[in-house]
């Protein structure tokens, strides 16, 4: 078995040496006064000499030295047990903790994502729909700065279409706009993938805004339906690396979500203006069937076209047989 000497081994032996040392001491000052000697040191050598007993008492504090120092080994060994339990006990906190709060993030997350179908499921207009989203991501979780773009109609351009803070609103009263293909944003649109960039000052391609100066990290995610993206979800950060991996696979599903939810109500719309086409259609039809006279019947039509078309000018010309371009 090899002992390594340690401060602890070293003590323990020392202390088991000082304190054999005062055996021979105490039995050669009681040999000497019991032969009635006087106290000096050829007393001590004479008596240690002509006593063979002493030779036995001298290797007191040796063998005294020798198991202290083994009982320091001991204590040695409990001390590090004593610090590896320690340690090990700290880790299996540290890592319980990690895993709680890991369990906490993920509840909040999954929190979010079910308030945001329940949310989005309910609404059927465009604006209203972008604008809930943003505000339930912005004071859900800890984000600097939440907004969402949708392409234009020649697919050029992603416009912005609501905000968080009074930088959304700004930048969606000046209807800001990135060009396809520009900046994260027009990446992630592009790309039809998450671009996730946990320090934007290392990131070449990245635009900054002077409405959100104290932007760090980003993370932009396309709204997508299969292979056609119809915009973007952009998340940003006030700390470096405070977005990461996470994140993007929390928003890629809030994102998915919005897209099914913008899917839906550019359906409604349609079906809400086919609807209404309709009713008027209807209307008018209706209008023009009550009128006897033909004059009075192509004035309610011409009336009626004019209100459908929101003051545009109708006006209706009637081809006779024997008119140029009437029929024969």
């Amino acid at each position: 078995m090899r002992i390594r000497l340690t401060r602890t081994v070293v003590r323990y032996a020392v202390y088991g040496v000082l304190c054999g040392v005062l055996f021979p001491v105490i039995a050669t000052l009681v040999d000497i006064s019991s032969r009635e000697l006087p106290l000096h040191p050829f007393s001590a050598l004479f008596v240690q000499v002509t006593q063979p007993l002493h030779w036995v008492i001298d290797s007191i504090p040796i063998v005294l030295g020798v198991m202290s120092g083994l009982i320091g080994v001991r204590e040695q060994r409990q001390e590090q047990l004593n610090r590896d339990l320690s340690q090990a006990v700290s880790r299996q906190t540290a890592e319980l903790a990690d895993a709680n709060e890991a369990q906490r993030t993920r509840a909040t997350e999954l929190e979010l994502i079910v308030r945001i179908v329940q949310r989005v499921s309910a609404i059927l207009d465009r604006r209203e729909l972008v604008t809930s989203v943003v505000d339930i991501i912005g004071t859900t979780l800890d984000y600097y700065h939440v907004h969402i773009y949708l392409y234009d109609e020649e697919r050029q351009f992603l416009v912005i279409q609501a905000g968080t803070g009074e930088a959304g609103a700004s930048m969606a009263l000046q209807g800001h706009r990135i060009a396809r293909g520009k900046g994260l944003v027009g990446r992630a649109a592009e790309s039809n993938l998450p671009v996730v960039v946990p320090d934007v000052n290392k990131d070449g391609g990245w635009l900054p805004n002077a409405l959100l100066p104290e932007t760090r990290a980003e993370v932009a995610v396309p709204i997508r339906r299969a292979d056609r993206v119809l915009g973007v979800l952009d998340v940003q950060h006030d700390v470096a690396a405070g977005l990461g991996e996470s994140d993007a696979r929390v928003l890629q599903t809030i994102a998915d979500q919005i897209a099914v939810a913008l899917e839906n109500a550019q359906l409604y719309e349609q079906v809400q203006r086919r609807v209404d086409q309709e009713m008027l259609l209807n209307s008018i039809t209706q209008k023009i069937q009550n009128t006897i006279e033909v004059d009075e019947a192509l004035q309610v039509a011409v009336r009626e076209l004019g209100r459908a078309l929101d003051g545009a000018q109708a006006s209706v010309r009637i081809v006779g047989r024997n008119q140029p371009g009437g029929p024969a």
